[in-house]
């Protein structure tokens, strides 16, 4: 087991199937030999390397000048609407609020759900992440290449009808680096901070996942080039060609037979420093990931600036308007909808809204709060003969519905034998002449 352990990985590491794994090979077989028919090759393909460098650093800026811009100017302007016409004097006026005509919209702001729009950050920071971590553990192979002994040409080994690369001049490591690997780790991080300002100035939240998708294509274009530009042969010859894992990477020497204990202890404290490493590396990432879009959303987004997170709260009070109508099964709907008038009383509660539905034929009450709802199956009887707009002053003094629908009970019901469950039909109306 110890030592399946410390040779978990292969000795090689294949080159990424795309145009930058084609310069890479390009590079190492130009190195090899002074054939024009080779160097032909390798200017095809780094011809087909620029266009794809321009070409995504193009819709990048095309994104930002006829996209981005825009969508933030957009979603400025609605905040200051919002700042104007909502607060007086400086202080929230909820009658204000219920006037507030792009009050859907900014509910659809992104900053709107902090948590939620996190959510997408994250899984925005962990697709760009898989390009940059791919481009650092090329630059770490590349970089622990020892040197050529000989020659400044490169030196590969033959095994099992793979091309390894075993050793690299510094010229070889330059070019790769510098070509391939430099414009990649910037394609990945400008891409990462430009999607992140699209999906702030976001106003809708199927918009934003839309836009996560659609920005996703841009990392693609470097495969999509390969399949289009690069012979199928050019690219048996990427597949062909790996990368020889060296310094930390490569397994570490193990004797042939565990015959004394002092052999199996040094084995074993070599895993357990490989899979410290390990640890510390999963860890780290983990964290990168989970915290670059909180540093983002509280220190480094500038599409709302001075954003002062006031919208969270009134558009949850606009959301449980909408979960109490879900709340609300289809036969209460019905029977409810059937027997108006009815009214519908607002009361806010420390900043917390609780609603309640009434209908003068006692189908239903239904109590909300946020995401709370409740029905109450048995109702006063004497509630019956409530005026449609009557309301007690003291519901609203409530926050918590099951605390709301006990004080509804005991103020129309004196004994357990006063209240009835509801009726409707026939029963209704003999009830109610009586």
């Amino acid at each position: 087991m110890t030592q399946r352990d410390l040779q978990s990985l292969p000795d090689f590491f294949d080159l990424p199937e795309s145009i930058y794994g084609a310069a890479m090979m390009a590079v190492v077989r130009s190195s090899q030999t002074y054939r024009k028919t080779v160097h032909g090759v390798t200017s095809c393909v780094f011809v087909g390397l620029g266009i794809n460098i321009f070409t995504q650093f193009y819709v990048l800026y095309c994104t930002k000048l006829y996209i981005c811009a825009p969508a933030i100017h957009a979603i400025r302007e609605l905040y200051a609407h919002y700042h104007q016409e909502v607060f007086i004097d400086g202080v929230f006026s909820h009658d204000a609020w219920e006037n507030f005509d792009h009050a859907e919209s900014l509910c659809q702001v992104p900053l709107s759900q902090p948590m939620f729009f996190m959510a997408i950050l994250t899984i925005w920071t962990a697709t760009c992440w898989v390009d940059l971590s791919e481009s650092f553990r090329y630059l770490l192979f590349w970089c622990n290449l020892r040197q050529p002994e000989h020659s400044h040409a490169t030196e590969v080994d033959f095994c099992d009808g793979n091309v390894l690369t075993t050793a690299a001049s510094r010229r070889t490591k330059i070019s790769i680096v510098v070509f391939v690997l430099v414009p990649k780790v910037m394609i990945a991080m400008y891409l990462w901070l430009l999607g992140a300002r699209w999906l702030t100035a976001t106003t809708g939240f199927q918009d934003l996942i839309l836009n996560a998708v659609a920005l996703a294509f841009i990392t693609e274009l470097d495969e999509l080039i390969y399949a289009v530009v690069v012979p199928e042969d050019i690219q048996g010859l990427v597949r062909m060609y790996k990368i020889t894992r060296q310094c930390c990477d490569s397994p570490l020497p193990i004797p042939g037979a565990l015959k004394d204990v002092e052999s199996f202890q040094t084995i074993s404290n070599n895993r357990d420093k490989k899979f410290r490493m390990r640890i510390a590396w999963m860890l780290g990432v983990m964290f990168i990931v989970f915290a670059l879009p909180v540093v983002y959303m509280y220190r480094l987004q500038h599409v709302l600036p001075n954003y002062h997170w006031d919208v969270h709260a009134p558009c949850q009070a606009r959301i449980a308007d909408l979960i109490a109508d879900e709340c609300m099964s289809p036969a209460i709907f019905r029977c409810v909808q059937a027997r108006m008038p009815s009214t519908y009383h607002k009361q806010r509660v420390l900043g917390v809204r609780v609603s309640l539905r009434v209908s003068t034929d006692a189908c239903s009450i239904i109590l909300e709060r946020t995401h709370a709802c409740i029905r109450m199956s048995i109702l006063p009887a004497r509630f019956r003969y409530l005026s449609a707009y009557d309301y007690h002053p003291c519901w609203g003094m409530y926050s918590e519905p099951k605390v709301l629908a006990a004080m509804i009970r005991d103020m129309w019901c004196g004994t357990t034998s006063d209240c009835v469950a509801p009726t409707t039909g026939a029963a209704a109306a003999a009830a109610a002449a009586s």
